[in-house]
């Protein structure tokens, strides 16, 4: 995407001069709207330099295949392509825990961590693992009925935290 700098510009100006008006309008000194002037000026060259420097990284896109999108790249991800990329095994080191630091809510991240360690492994399961719960009956050599009980457990102790916000 371009930054056409005179339609931008033009476009602050007219901006600015119905702000100027009304202000002038409402008696306020000329200082004040100068300095108006400065901030829509200074806005505008920070938004020129952004679009200018910045260019958008279309991850699903796989550069090496596409000619047509690597030609278009600029130098400088051609140049650092390699430092803007990780592996998945890279992403897999911050261990299987690291979906608890994800939670947003501060009385549901306390109440997963307050969890005893077996729950929170079997948190763990569900989410990280995707496994079912009698697959996680199977890995632990239980019944069913007792991941169940576990289950319903945590998800009323989880609705008492949820109703308290």
């Amino acid at each position: 995407m371009g930054f056409n700098y005179g339609k931008e510009r033009r476009k602050m100006e007219q901006k600015f001069s119905d702000m100027a008006k009304k202000c002038r309008d409402e008696g306020m000194p000329e200082e004040d709207i100068d300095e108006i002037y400065e901030m829509l000026k200074e806005e505008l060259n920070s938004n020129r330099s952004y679009y200018t420097h910045t260019q958008s990284y279309d991850y699903s896109v796989n550069f090496d295949e596409d000619e047509d999108v690597a030609n278009r790249q600029s130098k400088m991800i051609k140049k650092f392509k390699e430092c803007l990329s990780i592996d998945q095994q890279s992403i897999s080191e911050w261990g299987r825990l690291s979906w608890m630091d994800d939670i947003d809510d501060p009385d549901i991240a306390l109440w997963v961590k307050s969890q005893l360690n077996q729950d929170i492994e079997f948190l763990t399961l569900r989410i990280v693992d995707d496994m079912t719960q009698t697959q996680i009956a199977e890995l632990w050599e239980c019944s069913d009925s007792a991941i169940s009980g576990r289950k319903k457990r945590l998800q009323k102790s989880l609705k008492k935290v949820r109703s308290k916000g």
